[in-house]
């Protein structure tokens, strides 16, 4: 085979690659990181630098899902994950464990602050305001 073809399928299975890549490491709805980004990212980062998980649950969830629809549901998540997204520093990324169960991943953060960022983080997602139009 030509040196140029397998250049070219080289670089098409990279982009293939970073493709799936993004499919597995991303949430649909939400664009949030995965339970396996998230445990990536921890065994991959440094053992003796200290991090802080904050660990999310959106109380009720099944109540809202319930009584107005999955529709305003996934539109509350949605808003929730954009807020804590907002809330992050480059360095930090928000994973989804599932339906209404998040992880905010504070990359070099000790308790103490890890504390003041939580308690900024519930503040920004009170303060939301999550309105649903339907179509």
């Amino acid at each position: 085979m030509e040196h140029w073809k397998i250049c070219y399928l080289i670089d098409r299975s990279h982009l293939s690659n970073s493709k799936l890549s993004r499919y597995v490491d991303l949430d649909d709805l939400t664009a949030a990181q995965s339970r396996r980004y998230l445990v990536d990212r921890i065994d991959s980062h440094k053992r003796w630098e200290a991090h802080a998980p904050i660990n999310v649950d959106l109380d009720e969830f099944k109540t809202v899902n319930d009584t107005y629809g999955h529709d305003v549901g996934d539109a509350l998540l949605i808003k929730v994950t954009d807020t804590m997204v907002a809330a992050c520093r480059p360095e930090d990324f928000v994973a989804q464990l599932d339906g209404d169960e998040f992880c905010v991943f504070l990359k070099g953060c000790d308790l103490e602050r890890g504390g003041q960022v939580a308690r900024r983080f519930l503040q920004a997602v009170v303060e939301a305001n999550v309105e649903y139009v339907q179509p």
